[in-house]
This record gives structure tokens, C-alpha cells and sequence, in this order.
């Protein structure tokens, strides 16, 4: 088997049904293909609808919700494809994207995990691209209270602002799309599962950035990212599991001693109470 094509799903029903659709509609026979789901105990019927309409697909039904990078590793232990695309339930796949990723990793030895350009069902860019977390991307991310008094504080983060022509090599890239190298994913071990929730990703491009390989964008291939996965269905829970994914992060990486986790723990805290009350007027109390 060539690409082995592996979502993560949680209460996803509408956003599944769309994402096999169209990832079935565009599936290519050259190279060959297999589709895993790995659903972490759906309760809003996603393993029946996935069972009905795409018997065609391999289901993997976990008995809890084992989080993003645990769940992909669950997909891995039975892919047989030489490389590995994780999707998200809220991609919507384009003509020819999954061949043309494959044809590129496979042209570009270097080059280990790869993305195609992400936008928004709007048309918006999503920005998938971005550099390595440091210790003020932390302080200044998009959900942080400072961030509105220093808009400016984190645009460093951003890596690549509009698609390139070809590929271009950046730091990370969202696993909301992203195809990896089977040895590669073998010899990092697959993804952090001590990462219940974010964060896995750019972990992921970090060691393999250690072993040698690239993490390339590749911007003639575009696809849709509705971003409305199971996150958004617990706003507050999201905020808590973002900073304590990032602390990780940065701990891994040695950015981070005691001392600075003494001065930067009020402020990450400050971070998740602004949060939680944005996202509670936000999805609770507005029409």
C-alpha cells in the first residue's frame, strides 16, 4: 500500500460524513490508498453513520476518548502505507491533492512530513504554517489577554503569510493535513501521547527536524479546513488543554527552567481565565 489516510474522530457526525465524501470522491487509485478512522467513543451516533454509509473504511472503535496523537497512533499500529496522511473530520479534500502531496514527498527525499495550503471555509487563510513556540509565543498567543494590548508581540509566529509557488520548508505544520513518511513516524515512535490535545504536531516536526528531515508547505495544493472539530464543543476545557500542551512543549525543548515557570504560571493562568470567559460569552450566553 502506498498512502495509508487516518482520521481522528470525536462527536463529528455531519463533519465525518462530509470529509469521507469528498475524501472518497477524490481518492485516487495511483497510488493506492487505504482509510482509517479511529473514532475516541463517539456518543452522537459517528460509529453507526461511518458502519451505514462507508462500509468501504476501516473503523477502529476505542472505548475512551484517547486524544488526538493517541488516536492517530491507534491508526498507525494497522496502516500498511508507506506514508501517512492524518486528516481531520473538519477537511474537506480537493481533486488531486492527496496524489500530488504523495508525488512530492516521494520527489523530495529531504523532506519527511508534508502540508498543502490550509484555508477557512471562508476563503480566509488558516496559517497553518508556523514557527517553533518559544517562551513569548506562549505569553502572546492568539487567546491571551496581552496579546490586545501587544497585537504586534506574536506576529513572528506566522511563518508564511500567502501559499508559496512550490514547496517551501517552515518549522511546523497543522496535523489537520499532514502526510508523513512511514520510517520517519517508526523511528520517531509516532506522536507524543503525553500531548492529550494540541501541540502534537509541531512536536512531531520538532523531532523529526532532530533526525534530519524537513517539514515542507506545499502551496499548489489548497484544501478546506472548516475548523469546527470536537474542540469547539468544550470551549473552556480547550483553553486549559492548549496551555498546559504548550508548557510541555517548551519544557521538551529545554526553553523553559523552574525559575521561568514561576513568573510564567500567573500569566498562563491569567491566559485560561480570559479564555474561559471569551469563549463561555461566546458559545453560552450569545444567540
Amino acid at each position: 500500500m502506498d498512502i495509508s489516510i487516518i482520521t481522528v474522530t470525536y462527536n463529528t457526525s455531519d463533519l465525518v460524513a462530509r470529509n469521507l465524501s469528498t475524501l472518497l470522491a477524490n481518492l485516487p487509485t495511483k497510488p493506492s490508498c487505504e482509510v482509517i478512522v479511529v473514532d475516541n467513543a463517539s456518543i452522537d451516533g459517528t460509529p453507526q453513520l461511518i458502519d451505514e454509509r462507508f462500509p468501504q473504511i476501516r473503523l477502529l472503535k476505542q472505548e475512551k476518548n484517547l486524544g488526538f496523537g493517541a488516536g492517530c497512533n491507534r491508526g498507525l499500529e494497522v496502516a500498511t502505507g508507506k506514508v501517512v496522511f492524518f486528516v481531520n473530520p473538519d477537511i474537506i479534500i480537493g481533486k488531486n491533492s492527496i496524489e500530488l502531496l504523495y508525488n512530492y514527498l516521494m520527489s523530495n527525499s529531504q523532506v519527511g512530513v508534508v502540508s498543502p495550503w490550509l484555508i477557512f471555509g471562508d476563503g480566509k487563510p488558516n496559517y497553518a504554517a508556523r514557527r517553533f513556540h518559544t517562551k513569548q509565543i506562549l505569553i502572546f498567543h492568539s487567546s491571551s489577554p496581552l496579546r490586545k494590548i501587544f497585537p504586534g508581540a506574536a506576529k513572528r509566529y506566522i511563518h508564511l503569510l500567502s501559499p508559496p509557488k512550490g514547496g517551501v520548508e517552515v518549522d511546523w505544520v497543522a496535523g489537520a493535513a499532514m502526510m508523513v513518511r512511514r520510517n520517519l513516524l517508526n523511528e520517531l515512535g509516532g506522536f507524543d501521547e503525553g500531548y492529550f490535545m494540541y501541540m502534537e504536531d509541531s512536536d512531531l516536526c520538532w523531532r523529526a527536524k532532530r533526525l534530519g528531515y524537513a517539514t515542507h508547505l506545499l502551496g499548489t495544493v489548497t484544501l478546506t479546513h472548516l475548523h469546527q472539530c470536537s474542540t469547539s464543543l468544550v470551549p473552556y476545557k480547550m483553553a486549559l488543554a492548549h496551555h498546559r500542551s504548550l508548557f510541555r512543549f517548551l519544557r521538551k525543548r529545554g526553553d523553559i527552567n523552574t525559575i521561568d515557570e514561576l513568573w510564567m504560571t500567573p500569566i498562563l493562568w491569567l491566559n485560561i481565565l480570559f479564555s474561559w470567559g471569551f469563549q463561555l460569552i461566546r458559545y453560552r450566553l450569545l444567540p
